[in-house]
């Protein structure tokens, strides 16, 4: 931020000539029309004053005079904006006073003013930094990871790199350097001198002036913002390359361009170099190989050439490394980029699982747009409440009934793949999730296996995609891909597998982790059904389910990362984010816009805020939660209820201030019967995440706690600790081992930075991610820069309500009550059953449900 100033209009003044008013940092307005200013600091930090005069009496000499402009700036208004940003708070308060920095001449009649409110400004000229330059490439081939450096066939090659900046309507000056490399010495060379390119452009380059000999050679390159601002980026990383004058050339062209993600294309890979004897190509490196022929291109001159078919395995931009080799082992490198749109939706997907908008029947339906949809039917399947989400009933298999379609969905010759959440609940016996079969035998298996698929002697609990070599197959003869020991009872797991027809692969991904290919044998066509919860082998059901399974999906492509990550919109378009299999189910969200603030609990019109999610569970808040006026976030300070008027319900009353989640429990027409439930599973995977501001940085407080029998299952706010020999507050998570009071121990995530005094009354967002298959938990902290992550194991289930301002806690040889109060502010509550990556975190915290004031 290169500058920023408070603007405020001068309506009159008590003096005729120039008197001080000084401006403040300040505690955030928690209730209208005045705060009462409750806090022992309201006025945190002195950032300036200006003198001013306006007086429209008749008492001056050149009365009435007119209003003044006056413009608080200067470093400490530029601090204090520079800070509110680093933060991630979405609002900052400022406070005028009559005052000097310490508050001196306060009560000084001639400074008394009076301001136009509505006319007050924040004006601030920021810039922002350039990214680090990214896509290096020399002679348009695309530069390698680390020191692995690429061939180049001429000596006066040039180098290319693609720049962005936030600031989209600047012009970015490029500065490059660039050394010999000899072993592990870097030695400079002259530079190729500095461009001048509008920001958002991949042409930025420079040409090495005069040639260069065969050597290895390494680049760089950085952006610089324009005058006035001069900010430099970070250097990008270096590009390796090699000038070899004997290195062949190679060239790739697309030939057919690939229908989508998971879909194959067709390339053509060429050299004029007659002396090549093979080529190799790959997306992440040339790893496969295919011998190179002699070819007559279309300007009749003789070059060396090779076909090759290849499945595109990511949305967007893409690069097709090749490599041509000769006969003397020289290897020239070269690239196609590859541009394919969004994913094909699955042909069939089938939820399985109820929620509040959904019964069974929806639940075995089609949801894919596919034409023919077929729901899946059968006997013997139960659904069991809660087991994946809070409030939804997910299809339960009791190695006795099954699911199947009326007929095939996929052509189990071509390249397809099938999808689906497990939990498998019995861990002795081979299982089936999902099968397609030509009524006698299974052409493909989705299971559970637990056979030694280790080879250490002893059975295994691995989850497998296989597939029969042909029918009437003996289960020998069946090729799986495992992921060996990757199943664990009563944990839910995404297993994914599928066929690819283009280069004959099996492969399998457990929560959207690729395990290594395998080989396929040879496909062969079932045109019966597909089924759920078990497989045909010579005309038997047999390998039935024990478990449960949820949202089960099915492609005719291959699968590609983006189907379980999700798609982010591009930045240009006005696209959504398209969701990912992987992406969590938001089974919670407050963002108080429409909270009623709890001065009578026994006012059903009050005291509660509605769920912004799809489950239709309040937020039940207790006597003396504050609502500020117009909504918007809630305010706990566990003191006396003084925001009311004297002999209204509550007022003088000493309050505890907390708020759980509750559902009517009454049938449909009768009146509502709210009762606490839990709002998420905290044995499986989950993320909590909410914006708050704490009054003080001196107390132990609990922000988010799900109720256990003896207390919560963990606790979300800040605790004592000590980092790095540093004694103080942080914000953390505290999970303790077991739901007791005895014996138990407690796992600490604490933030990195230590709570100040600078850090009252600033809106942080605090997000706590728990990944189950990892057995991990990570606290990320807006304004820190990485999250602390720590292990902790398998978590139990807290089956009571989730709390927001306190947690729970039961003391020996007494009755449990809530704890470690909250003392601030606390908005935009977000619950999700999943666990969240970086970049999902990061999306909450850039794009709060609304902002606070």
């Amino acid at each position: 931020m290169e500058s920023a100033k408070v603007k405020m209009v001068l309506d009159h003044s008590w003096s005729c000539t120039n008197t001080w008013t000084s401006i403040f940092s300040a505690n955030p307005i928690s209730g209208t029309p005045r705060t009462a200013w409750k806090s022992s600091k309201p006025f945190l930090k002195h950032l300036g004053a200006e003198d001013s005069h306006a007086n429209e009496g008749s008492g001056c000499s050149d009365s009435p005079q007119l209003d003044m402009t006056i413009d608080f700036d200067g470093a400490g208004v530029t601090s204090w904006l520079n800070g509110i940003t680093h933060n991630g708070a979405a609002t900052g308060t400022v406070a005028f006073s009559a005052g000097n920095a310490t508050l001196g001449y306060e009560n000084a009649k001639d400074r008394w003013k009076k301001f136009f409110p509505l006319k007050a400004k924040l004006i601030a000229d920021v810039d922002a930094r350039p990214a680090k330059p990214t896509q290096l490439q020399v002679n348009k081939v695309a530069c390698k990871a680390g020191t692995t450096a690429i061939g180049i066939g001429i000596t006066n090659p040039y180098f290319g790199a693609f720049m962005t900046d936030s600031d989209r309507s600047q012009a970015l000056k490029s500065t490059w350097e660039w050394s010999k490399v000899t072993g592990a010495t870097m030695s400079p060379m002259t530079a190729p001198g500095v461009t001048s390119t509008p920001a958002h452009a991949l042409d930025f380059s420079a040409r090495v002036a005069g040639a260069v000999t065969d050597n290895t050679y390494a680049f760089r390159v950085r952006a610089t913002d324009p005058a006035p601002y001069g900010l430099i980026g970070a250097w990008s990383d270096w590009c390796y390359f090699r000038v070899d004058t004997s290195d062949p050339p190679v060239i790739g062209e697309e030939l057919v361009k690939p229908e989508g993600p998971g879909k194959p294309g067709t390339y053509r890979i060429t050299s004029t170099a007659l002396d090549v004897v093979k080529f190799r190509y790959g997306w992440n490196g040339a790893g496969r190989e295919v011998a190179a022929a002699s070819w007559t291109n279309d300007s009749g001159k003789l070059v060396k050439a090779a076909t090759v078919e290849l499945t595109v395995l990511k949305y967007g931009q893409s690069n097709l490394e090749l490599q041509a080799v000769d006969s003397t082992n020289n290897v020239g490198d070269g690239s196609i980029p590859i541009s394919v749109d969004s994913p094909a939706s699955p042909v069939a997907h089938w939820g399985l699982e109820t929620d509040p908008s959904r019964g069974v029947d929806a639940a075995l339906a089609d949801r894919s747009e596919s034409v023919g949809r077929t729901p899946l039917a059968g006997a013997g399947v139960g659904w069991t409440d809660g087991q994946r989400l809070v409030g939804g009933e997910a299809a339960t298999f009791s190695g006795v009934g099954a699911l199947a379609t009326t007929g095939p969905v996929v052509d189990t010759t071509g390249t397809y793949a099938v999808a689906a959440w497990v939990r498998v609940g019995q861990t002795t016996v081979s299982q089936t999730i999902a099968s397609q079969d030509d009524g006698d035998d299974a052409s493909f298996v989705l299971q559970f296996r637990s056979d030694d698929r280790s080879g250490d002697g002893t059975p295994d609990k691995s989850f497998c995609f296989g597939m029969l070599s042909a029918a009437g197959s003996t289960p020998a003869a069946m090729s799986t891909v495992c992921a060996v020991n990757a199943a664990v009872a009563g944990r839910w797991t995404h297993v994914a597998g599928g066929y690819d027809a283009t280069e004959k692969k099996m492969r399998l991904w457990i929560n959207g982790v690729n395990v290594p290919e395998v080989a396929a044998p040879a496909a062969w066509k079932a045109v019966g059904p597909l089924r759920v919860g078990e497989r045909k082998s010579a005309g038997v059901s047999s390998d039935k389910l024990y478990g449960h399974v949820a949202d089960v999906q099915v492609f005719d492509r291959m699968l590609v990362d983006e189907d379980f990550t999700g798609k982010p919109a591009l930045p240009s378009s006005n696209m959504v984010d398209e969701p990912g299999i992987l992406t969590p189910i938001n089974v919670g969200l407050w963002d108080f816009q429409n909270a009623s603030a709890c001065a009578d609990p026994a006012n059903p019109d009050g005291c509660d805020a509605p769920d912004g999610a799809a489950w239709h569970r309040t937020l039940r808040l207790t006597q003396g939660t504050d609502i500020p006026d117009g909504g918007g976030f809630a305010i706990f300070d566990n003191e006396q209820l003084d925001w009311v008027m004297p002999g209204e319900p509550g007022y003088g009353i000493t309050t505890r201030e907390y708020g759980l989640s509750q559902r009517n429990t009454a049938l449909e027409g009768e009146p509502a019967q709210w009762q606490d439930v839990p709002v998420l599973r905290t044995d499986q995977s989950f993320t909590v995440s909410a914006r708050v501001y704490v009054d003080s940085t001196a107390a132990t407080m609990t922000a988010i706690a799900p109720k256990g029998g003896k207390q919560s299952a963990f606790y979300l706010g800040t605790r004592p600790s000590t980092v790095n020999g540093v004694t103080a507050h942080y914000f953390e998570a505290m999970v303790p081992s077991s739901d007791q009071n005895l014996g138990e121990t407690y796992t600490r995530i604490t933030a990195a930075k230590p709570l100040t005094d600078a850090d009252e009354g600033l809106w942080t967002q605090l997000t706590l991610v728990y990944d189950a298959g990892a057995g991990t938990m990570t606290l990320y902290v807006s304004g820190q820069e990485k999250p602390a992550i720590k292990p902790v194991g398998a978590l139990w289930n807290a089956a009571g309500p989730l709390a927001v301002g306190g947690g729970w806690y039961t003391p020996d040889n007494a009755a449990g009550a809530w704890t470690e109060n909250w003392f601030g502010g606390i908005d935009d509550v977000h619950v999700y059953q999943g666990a969240m990556n970086a970049a999902q975190v990061r999306k909450i915290t850039e794009s709060p449900t609304e902002d606070e004031s």
